[in-house]
């Protein structure tokens, strides 16, 4: 159970009353003290800029990493939730009851660092080393650098515990240094426990004669993001997707091959698809602007003010507003939980494409006032394929609705649509809305990636066959030892695996898919 408590600084008023039970009192005073203390202590550590004010002061206690507290200090005026990446000026530090540093980060302002001389990787090493020893003097010598990444606009240094000569996940720092020479990012994760050497392992050859014999192929329609996957463009693509790729090989063979997610869940049983109907042709105006948005779902701008209007980093807009009626709580509280509840209460949020001119995801974070209608799901679903017609015209064809009974506790009604075409289906691509049963307003909706001119478009009978691109597959994998986390104990002691992990054996990354029209393999660029 996770604690949380208020900013030590707060008012008295706002602080637990002397009605409080004295064991109770004296808790609570006590963990302000802490609160305070740990503030100190970043402030010593840490230069804080004069135009930074303290946003959040928050105390937490965890099963497995014990107390922790963290401070965030932005730029007056700035709102930390909705700046766009970059953009921002913010600080956060996070300490542990001790007082030692676990996470450090910093926005580095491209102005102010334009400035100072690019450094060369190597004298970025040795500030991201001056900087893990200035808090923790001994860290060099129970950690070896396993690897650099290069990111925005800076070098990350992993630094990590290593059995085997392989290094442990979750276990000594990483350091991530701006080309300027600032220590942008830091993460302490410390030593962990030595986890057992396995006294035999399998042969590699023996488990991948296993897997090329075994290996299942699902074809699928999957929406390609070249940020993510090794592409060049974001696409839609008939693909074979490997169910190896999720499986998780014991180097010691004392394990069979299982899913690496959901392995304790209980199976699911199979839904019941429905096709969606045609509706008649609608006028469906774009979407590029708050105000599109507004007559889209029907806010009303007399309720409802346009608090914030950001661009985003994914070329996408997001935008929010509140109910003019609201007023907030007087309260000096600055934990996380106050931070976020201050910048969600009666809200609405919405994002929107304004290239493609459609909206991509909305949510109402209100206790709505109940209507006066009192609809059937049917009525409901009307109400939304009607939506659906305006937000996404000519997309009802590709779509089918997972079949669900009625809820009748609750005054909304949820629906849930696949996406496909010809009965090839895209896996992680579904659209979800719901549907007050009370006013007949639009809920929530998460939208599509995809548009019905790319479901068009796309070709989904495959040139390759599952037998062909199975001889691809297995002629292209290799097996990468690795310690992994083993999440199967409970323990405040963080446990380790030696397995084998499924990689491409040019490349090193993962084989996410084989392209069925080309034979193309497709890895994922991010480790």
């Amino acid at each position: 159970m996770r604690k949380r408590y208020a900013d030590p600084n707060e008012p008295a008023g706002s602080r637990p009353s002397p009605s409080a039970g004295p064991s109770e009192l004296s808790a609570e005073v006590a963990l302000q003290h802490k609160l305070a203390e740990l503030k100190l202590r970043t402030e010593e550590l840490f230069d804080i800029p004069e135009a930074y004010e303290l946003t959040i002061a928050d105390y937490h206690e965890d099963k497995r990493e014990g107390s922790r507290a963290m401070f965030v200090w932005t730029k007056a005026g700035e709102d930390p939730v909705w700046s766009k990446p970059g953009k921002e000026s913010g600080m956060s530090v996070e300490l542990n009851g001790q007082g030692d540093l676990i996470e450090y980060t910093i926005d580095v302002e491209e102005e102010a660092a334009c400035d100072l001389p690019e450094l060369t990787v190597e004298q970025l090493r040795l500030r991201a080393e001056k900087f893990a020893l200035d808090h923790y003097p001994g860290a060099l010598k129970p950690f070896s650098l396993t690897r650099t990444k290069s990111a925005d606009s800076g070098t990350l240094f992993f630094y990590e515990q290593e059995v085997m000569g392989l290094p442990l996940p979750m276990s000594g720092f990483r350091v991530k240094v701006h080309r300027s020479g600032i220590v942008s990012d830091f993460r302490y994760f410390g030593r962990q426990t030595k986890p057992k050497v396995p006294e035999s392992i399998v042969p590699k050859e023996q488990l991948l004669r296993q897997i090329a014999d075994t290996a299942k192929l699902d074809l699928r329609l999957d929406f390609l993001h070249k940020s993510v996957d090794d592409t060049e463009k974001d696409e839609l693509r008939l693909v074979y997707e490997p169910s190896s790729r999720w499986m998780h090989f014991r180097a010691d063979g004392t394990e069979e091959a299982r899913e690496a997610a959901d392995v304790d869940a209980e199976p699911e049983e199979p839904s019941e698809w429905l096709p969606v109907p045609e509706l008649p042709a609608v006028e469906a105006p774009a979407v590029r602007t708050a105000q599109d948005v507004q007559e889209l779902l029907g806010i009303d701008p007399e309720r409802y003010e346009l608090l914030r209007e950001v661009e985003m980093d994914d070329c996408m807009t997001g935008l929010v507003w509140r109910r003019r009626d609201w007023e907030p709580v007087a309260s000096e509280d600055r934990s996380l939980d106050a931070f976020f509840r201050q910048r969600s209460e009666e809200t609405l949020k919405a994002k929107i494409d304004p290239v493609g001119g459609r909206l991509v995801s909305f949510i109402r974070f209100e206790e709505e006032i109940p209507g006066e209608l009192s609809l059937s799901r049917g009525a409901c679903l009307d109400i939304a394929l009607g939506f659906l017609a305006r937000m996404q015209p000519g997309l009802a064809p590709f779509l089918q609705l997972r079949q669900q009974e009625e809820a009748p506790d609750s005054d909304r009604e949820h629906f849930d649509f696949r996406i496909g075409k010809q009965g090839v289906w895209l896996e992680l691509e579904h659209i979800r809305l719901s549907v007050d049963k009370t006013s007949g307003r639009i809920g929530h909706v998460m939208g599509p990636s995809v548009d019905p001119v790319q479901l068009q478009a796309v070709e989904v009978t495959p040139l390759i066959d599952e037998p062909e691109a199975r001889r691809i597959y297995a002629e292209a994998l290799d097996l990468k030892l690795r310690w992994e986390i083993d999440y199967s104990g409970n323990g405040k002691r963080r446990r380790y695996a030696l397995k084998y992990r499924l990689v491409h054996k040019e490349k090193g990354l993962e084989i996410r898919w084989i392209d069925a029209r080309t034979g193309e393999l497709i890895c994922s660029r991010l480790e």
